[in-house]
């Protein structure tokens, strides 16, 4: 973002404080605006008929309220219908119904916040263009929180460009932990690069995992996802996106600084049961293919984690702030 667009940004931010005071009669929430772009639309939009950014809330934020959705779009100065979806991770589980906007040219801000939409780590904002214009794009050469998509289910697809999307969140949502185990792992890695032998590692550790009353769940490293049980067993749907994160950040222990130029997570396996008493064990596997800066070979890892808990007295607090 440019010195100018920051600076637009804040007096935004400032006038719609005073905004509130001056109509509501009282301080407004705490807000603040995630955006990925560098401001400046530049490029057209896909022409598939879903365009989307996938957003992460700050620090270690559980969930937070969502405030407004602001997006640049293109209509040839005629004014268009456009969808509006607000998924989890998996861009399956929605978090609001559908919403049909009228946009015109140029930047469209929307305030949601009367639909009380509580969003959770990891979620996106999805425009599904009805023929009628199209997003913008900004001038970054590298994305990677943007994707597109001929359905919401099948937008991963990074985009050229970052979308010029952004969103405004409210007040972090204090969550209640529901349960938080001390996890005793074990782990091998399996890495293998072109036509090299295959390397293993093995490594055993202890974690703490917590699983908060909203079904967001939190492992080491700040990785998020979501709980489903039924009966005594249990699985966890993580972020691939967060994954692949994840293991380009492993990369260093494995391969020389700038070597690695891209991953592709293929496979999370994550599940297992839960005792009445409220111990768990079960396994988590990831298997992702991986692409080598100037090297025509690929490569692959694979993670395989056994785990079982401890009990833990349970806890009282909160997600923090």
């Amino acid at each position: 973002m440019d010195a100018v667009t920051a600076y637009r940004m804040k007096f935004f931010c400032a006038f719609s404080f005073f905004l509130c005071l001056i109509l509501a009669g009282k301080p407004c929430v705490n807000a603040e605006w995630i955006a990925y772009d560098d401001g400046d639309a530049v490029h057209a939009g896909s022409g598939l008929k879903y365009q989307g950014v996938r957003f992460s809330l700050p620090d270690d934020a559980v969930r937070a309220s969502l405030r407004q959705i602001s997006f640049f779009y293109w209509t040839n100065g005629a004014s268009c219908p456009v969808g509006v979806y607000l998924t989890d991770h998996s861009r399956s589980g929605r978090l609001a119904e559908r919403l049909l906007v009228t946009v015109q040219q140029g930047w469209n801000v929307f305030d949601v916040s009367d639909l009380d939409v509580s969003v959770p780590h990891h979620f996106y904002v999805a425009l599904e263009n009805l023929k009628c214009g199209f997003p913008m794009l900004d001038n970054d050469e590298r994305s990677e929180r943007s994707f597109k998509g001929n359905h919401l289910k099948s937008m991963t697809t990074r985009l050229s460009h970052d979308l010029v999307l952004r969103v405004e969140i409210g007040d972090r949502q204090e969550i209640p932990i529901a349960r938080e185990w001390d996890v005793y792992v074990s782990e091998r890695v399996g890495v293998k690069r072109g036509g090299l032998t295959k390397q293993i590692f093995s490594y055993t550790t202890q974690e703490r995992w917590v699983l908060y009353s909203d079904d967001s769940f939190v492992i080491p490293e700040g990785i998020f996802g979501l709980w489903k049980q039924r009966g005594n067993r249990f699985r966890v749907s993580l972020d691939p996106e967060q994954v692949r994160e994840h293991l380009f950040g492993l990369s260093a222990q494995y391969f020389a600084e700038g070597e690695l130029a891209d991953v592709r997570v293929t496979k999370i396996t994550f599940d297992g049961t839960i005792s009445p008493e409220g111990v768990i064990g079960g396994r988590l596997i990831i298997s992702a293919g991986l692409r080598f800066v100037d090297v025509p070979h690929f490569g692959q890892i694979t993670i395989r984690r056994q785990f079982s808990s401890a009990i833990r007295e349970p806890s009282c607090s909160m997600a923090q702030e």
